[in-house]
């Protein structure tokens, strides 16, 4: 007798296989299609990343405001020769901007980072009708309003620089802008975190990172204002805290000492647009240094002010202490 035997013949693989097979491709096929859509997305919320990353600082200025819708259409303000006359524009509120026909005296628009180079670029090409060049190569900045970025040459009114004045660059003349070393701390370390988690949070003054920024923020507020101070010749003082408090009459000074006239209907206009550079919400107020830093940095202000006292015996630093 047999047992356990049959005549069944096996003429393939049995229908819970085929079903098992098919379950299993088509399983792997989405599977696979996942994993394509999730590195897709990836990919591009890295290349958004990398993008709003170097326009930080188109969006974010020296004093740790936000430009405004920053001119979209600013071809409008200068074509591509840098010629005048199509149009104003949020960054041209007040003129046309361009460059010069005429060879200007080659000068410097010294600060360290976040004293407002940039906001006092705005005004100067309103005040001049004349673009703003810089060191910096940061094309974006032509599109928020600055035509002429990248230019270090005569065709511009001044040339942004954070570098000491020895370094690179030659100047027949400079401008520097001066701030309280805590309040432009503060601003350059607000644009430092513009697009991180920590942006609008006192966490972003409250890291290691913070502790070592103060430190070496400090140590080249103080070296970079110094030696443009004791170097550069002539040398024109921008108090950042009297741009602030008494606009017209400071741009008054300014435009003599750049070798332009302003009319009164002309600074009326600079005045009332003096923000077209949004200022971002506010933080809950905070002091962000410790007692060991704040005296460092009242050191710092100490030591500015006597170079300056040292180069112009009457200059009244009241307007530097102000935070």
């Amino acid at each position: 007798m047999r047992i356990g035997t049959g005549s069944t013949k096996s003429n393939g693989p049995s229908t819970w296989s085929r079903h098992s097979l098919k379950y299993y491709m088509s399983n792997n096929i989405v599977v696979g299609i996942l994993k394509k859509i999730c590195l897709s997305i990836l990919i591009i919320l890295g290349l958004y990343w990398v993008i709003i990353t170097i326009r930080t600082e188109v969006l974010v200025d020296d004093r740790g405001y936000t430009l405004d819708s920053v001119s979209r259409d600013t071809g409008s303000d200068v074509d591509s020769d840098g010629d005048k006359g199509k149009g104003y524009g949020i960054m041209s509120p007040c003129r046309p901007v361009g460059l010069s026909d005429d060879p200007l005296p080659i000068t410097a628009l010294s600060s360290s980072p976040g004293s407002g180079n940039t906001w006092t670029r705005f005004l100067i090409q309103q005040l001049t009708g004349i673009a703003t060049g810089s060191v910096y190569k940061a094309s974006w900045m032509k599109q928020a309003g600055y035509p002429g970025e990248g230019l270090t040459n005569g065709s511009v009114v001044v040339v942004k620089t954070h570098m000491l004045p020895y370094k690179k660059f030659q100047f027949d003349k400079a401008v520097l802008i001066l701030r309280n070393v805590k309040s432009a701390m503060i601003a350059e370390q607000k644009r430092r975190h513009y697009w991180s988690f920590n942006r609008g949070s006192r966490e972003m003054f409250k890291d290691e990172d913070w502790e070592r920024f103060t430190m070496i923020y400090g140590d080249d507020w103080l070296n970079h204002n110094t030696e443009w101070i004791q170097i550069s010749e002539p040398l024109y003082i921008v108090l950042y805290d009297n741009l602030m408090n008494d606009l017209k009459s400071e741009l008054r000074k300014l435009a003599q000492y750049l070798g332009f006239t302003a009319d009164e209907s002309l600074l009326d206009c600079i005045h009332n647009h003096k923000n077209s550079l949004k200022k971002k919400k506010n933080m809950t107020e905070l002091y962000p240094f410790n007692k060991e830093t704040e005296l460092r940095l009242d050191g710092y202000l100490e030591e500015i002010c006597q170079a300056l006292q040292t180069r112009y015996n009457d200059f009244d630093c009241t307007p530097l202490y102000a935070f």
